[in-house]
């Protein structure tokens, strides 16, 4: 019995587990085998616990993480809308994107990828082109702090009569310093407040 209480004083629960099992197996129903599995319940609330406690501190890590690609994103720049007009009698589709350059510098090209929805929110392609996806481009400079895209738009950007939206899923952006910077994913979740 000794054996068992020194391997969980020391935290070896394998161990502990192995000695208090054989304990049983030996003396069934023995003082001793009871006060083993006391001591193995006790080890695994203990592993439970520890358990919880990685997650919880791995979670918290996600989350420090998270917020600083957020931070990191919208420090970079800020997407306020993204918009289709209705389409024109040809079909043709506008597409406005409002945005501020949120960086310390200036920009000197930014580019918009985005791609089109019906009302049936499935992606669709422009009937000429035959691609969904549609990259606008911003000639800057555009200061730091500066909004750009009110009203402006790049006209017939698709054309096909069943745009009811766009999102947009990338956005690349080259600095007058020669550095660029580029957003996807949740990074365009997080630009767009």
């Amino acid at each position: 019995m000794a054996e068992v209480k020194s391997l969980f004083e020391h935290k070896q629960y394998k161990e502990l587990y192995s000695a208090a099992d054989e304990l049983s197996k030996q003396h069934p129903g023995s003082k001793e085998a009871n006060e083993a599995q006391g001591y193995v319940a006790q080890a695994k609330n203990e592993e439970a616990a520890q358990l919880a406690k990685q997650q919880e501190e791995e979670q918290k890590k996600k989350e420090l993480a998270q917020r600083s690609n957020q931070d990191k994103a919208r420090s970079i720049i800020r997407v306020s809308k993204v918009s289709t007009d209705s389409p024109n009698s040809a079909g043709g589709v506008d597409l406005n994107i409002v945005w501020q350059n949120t960086s310390s510098k200036t920009v000197k090209y930014c580019y918009f990828t985005v791609v089109p929805y019906n009302s049936v929110n499935d992606a669709v392609s422009c009937t000429i082109r035959r691609s969904s996806e549609f990259t606008g481009k911003v000639t800057g400079p555009i200061n730091p702090g500066q909004w750009n895209g009110e009203n402006t738009s790049w006209e017939c950007a698709w054309y096909n009569n069943t745009i009811v939206r766009a999102d947009l899923i990338k956005i690349k952006i080259e600095y007058t310093d020669g550095t660029t910077e580029q957003l996807s994913g949740d990074q365009i979740k997080y630009v767009k407040f």
